[in-house]
């Protein structure tokens, strides 16, 4: 993981036990670097130095979710069910971030694409009915780890 990473916020520490119960509620275990990641920094508003993707598609990342957030706005299972029942995200994703123009960062954490970080931009979605949802141009792959998407941000560009 990358631990140079710099947040003007952060969630609260979570124990095991918070995650265990997490993963319950979720019905499944969370990818190895995602799950580390909420241990030590438990999501937060990444600093300006660290928030934007250093390649095509140059998107700010605005948020990652905490696990039990007070606002309801950066809570993780809030951002999850919500994506799930109001956006029809697949529920082998889980929305872990947003960006500043309405966007999700999506991982995987179930499936084919189990780790995997996309980006989804709901404007882009042409339907639920138009084949595997890989496929639809709403998503993008953006990272094979949540590790490797960390990796990949850098500061905002003039």
């Amino acid at each position: 993981m990358s631990t140079d990473l710099k947040f003007q916020r952060q969630g609260r520490q979570v124990t095991d036990s918070d995650l265990a119960g997490f993963e319950k509620w979720l019905g499944v275990g969370l990818p190895a670097p995602y799950r580390t990641f909420l241990q030590r920094r438990n999501g937060g508003r990444p600093s300006d130095e660290n928030c934007a993707l250093k390649s095509p598609p140059h998107l700010v990342v605005n948020s990652i979710m905490s696990l039990d957030d007070d606002d309801e706005s950066r809570d993780l299972r809030e951002n999850v069910q919500s994506a799930w029942k109001r956006k029809g995200i697949p529920k082998e994703l889980i929305k872990v971030a947003f960006d500043d123009g309405g966007g999700y960062f999506l991982l995987g954490v179930k499936g084919d694409h189990a780790g995997e970080v996309w980006f989804y931009r709901p404007e882009s979605d042409d339907g639920p009915k138009r084949g595997e949802w890989s496929t639809r141009k709403a998503y993008r792959k953006l990272a094979t780890t949540f590790d490797e998407f960390l990796g990949m941000l850098g500061p905002i560009k003039p």
